[in-house]
């Protein structure tokens, strides 16, 4: 306890990026959003970790939270 806080704090800040990138690339190659790659998927660093935060604990039965922050 107490250690490596400092690397914690800097992984977190990473968390969105990474989502997006697998976003990025199930959008191209699998069609996820449809036709086309949603334009703001894009965007490097759009996608931050508070955003993936509210969206792991959207607890709605349809998603609201989450379709929100994709949107």
């Amino acid at each position: 306890p107490g250690e490596q806080i400092f690397e914690k704090l800097l992984s977190g800040m990473y968390l969105g990026e990474i989502v997006r990138r697998a976003l990025l690339k199930i959008a191209e190659e699998a069609e996820f959003f449809g036709d086309t790659v949603p334009p703001k998927l894009k965007i490097p660093f759009i996608l931050r970790t508070p955003e993936m935060s509210s969206m792991h604990h959207d607890t709605t039965q349809d998603l609201k939270e989450v379709g929100s922050k994709l949107r």
